[in-house]
């Protein structure tokens, strides 16, 4: 339950202790989990697909909290960080939303209806390809997450921008925007979500449910004659910025660190989502 004012509470008001510290027990290590879809799956089977995904992580613990919800107790913050950054996951072919678990909220209260995601832009001119339009971009979507530079040491590697963006599951994917142009003109700037799933085509909201949804077909804000949505809006996850780096040839300054931990989450990932 969420937290409420003074109005009523004239009785039966605690003030209770912290807990004490847990050996291993870190909040930057546990994260919350729920796979979203209406429909209720079998806890085993979800158990065993998140050990297969990540590769049976040592030392993962997983509790079930509730249906389609669990507690992912990482050994490592590293490890729940990265788990937290690669995603968007899918389990049984739904999305799976990754919410850290805040020390002051109870398991009620951790919102999953977000979802975070690397959102790519596409049709951008090249003299507005900036991380600064991309975090003005990303605002009108969802929360901002972090940015990706597109360009390295002088060096565009990326014809478009990359933001990462926590959504809310419960509202209609905006598909893109208009752009003022210099001269008075308008153009489309396109969104693509990266591995998106299990989103409807009539009204773009992810994990609802096709047989109870009232919503009018939406149609497109470019040609008003065609569908709004479809599987255009959803593409591949790209490697990072630094992968691109090192196939071009490019030396940062900076020196890059743990990118062979990096390399295998990424090829964990491929292979799974492959199947």
């Amino acid at each position: 339950m969420e937290g409420i004012g003074n109005a009523g509470m004239d009785r039966d008001v605690l003030d209770l202790e912290e807990s004490p510290a847990q050996q291993g027990d870190n909040p930057d290590q546990k994260l919350v989990s729920r796979v979203l879809t209406g429909k209720v799956l079998n806890t085993v089977t979800v158990r065993k697909t998140i050990l297969n995904m990540w590769g049976d992580l040592q030392g993962l613990v997983i509790t079930n909290a509730g249906p389609n919800s669990f507690i992912l107790n990482f050994k490592s913050q590293e490890e729940a960080r990265r788990a937290y950054d690669g995603g968007p996951w899918r389990i049984e072919g739904h999305m799976l939303s990754l919410q850290w678990w805040s020390p002051n909220l109870s398991i009620e209260e951790v919102n999953n209806n977000q979802l975070p995601i690397w959102i790519q832009i596409h049709g951008l001119p090249y003299d507005r390809i900036n991380i600064k339009n991309a975090e003005k971009i990303g605002e009108i979507v969802g929360r901002v997450i972090s940015v990706e530079n597109p360009f390295v040491e002088g060096n565009m590697l990326r014809s478009f921008l990359r933001v990462r963006v926590e959504i809310n599951i419960q509202t209609p994917l905006k598909t893109g925007f208009w752009l003022k142009r210099d001269d008075g003109s308008h153009s489309w700037v396109e969104f693509k979500y990266e591995k998106l799933y299990d989103y409807y085509y009539k009204c773009a909201k992810i994990g609802h449910d096709k047989r109870a949804c009232i919503e009018e077909l939406a149609m497109s804000l470019v040609n008003p004659t065609i569908p709004r949505y479809g599987p255009e809006l959803s593409t591949p996850g790209l490697r990072s910025i630094e992968n691109e780096t090192r196939k071009a040839g490019i030396r940062r300054r900076k020196e890059e660190h743990n990118n062979w931990v990096e390399e295998l989450w990424e090829e964990r990932e491929r292979s799974f989502q492959g199947r």
